[in-house]
């Protein structure tokens, strides 16, 4: 069992102007059967007489509720004042998870939607001019290619593209075993503009996404 949470919301490069879109969040109850007490019958002899004593059962039940949630400091992640020629970056958001599941958690990262946004592009509906998702991981120093963005964790000088949504598997921004590790990621973005990019807004929506890992049966 898992408990899944997305929250998708725009990203835009250029401007403050930003929109939130919905987050969900599923809980689900488990009723976990925790024991059975069972008196056992045994043969006695009193006084010559042969007596029984009776046997018994009972079932003790419990529910535990595992809860999960997901949240992010900021909706506005944005690189403001791009100069062309040069790699530009975000202010960070932190992405906060918040559990009591055992087993820690999958935190995961995509970008684009269904409707929109098709590619893993920064698009601008005024131009054919793009920004394209980083194909590789690179430093700051390395990046050559122009008019490419990324993404990186803690404050980190690597950055990395993103897949779209509608991968199968998502970027793993941070995974855990337990739920005593640090439930918080900082998350930025960056861009490289052309001398000749058009001048615009360029955007598109990141997705995260958080899972409860499964939690082992060990009365099996």
């Amino acid at each position: 069992m898992f408990y899944d949470l997305k929250h998708e919301f725009l990203q835009k490069i250029f401007t403050k102007y930003f929109s939130c879109y919905n987050v969900v969040m599923v809980r689900l109850k488990k009723t976990a059967l925790v024991s059975s007490v069972i008196f056992g019958a045994s043969l006695l002899t009193v006084c010559g007489f042969r007596a029984y004593a009776t046997q018994s059962s009972t079932t003790l039940e419990f529910t535990f509720e595992p809860t999960l949630s997901l949240s992010i400091s900021n909706t506005n992640l944005a690189v403001n004042d791009l100069t062309p020629g040069t790699f530009g970056t975000s202010s960070n958001i932190t992405v906060t998870v918040n559990t009591n599941n055992i087993s820690g958690y999958h935190l995961t990262a995509a970008v684009g939607n269904d409707t929109n946004y098709l590619n893993t592009n920064l698009v601008n509906a005024n131009t054919s001019f793009n920004f394209a998702s980083l194909s590789t991981s690179a430093s700051v120093s390395t990046i050559s290619t122009d008019n490419t963005w990324g993404y990186t964790v803690d404050s980190g000088t690597t950055y990395s593209g993103l897949p779209h949504y509608s991968a199968s598997t998502w970027k793993t921004l941070k995974q855990t075993d337990d739920n005593t590790d640090e439930k918080t990621v900082s998350f930025g973005i960056g861009a490289k503009a052309s001398l000749n990019m058009v001048s615009g807004d360029y955007q598109n929506i990141i997705q995260f996404r958080v899972v409860a890992n499964p939690v082992p049966n060990e009365g099996n």
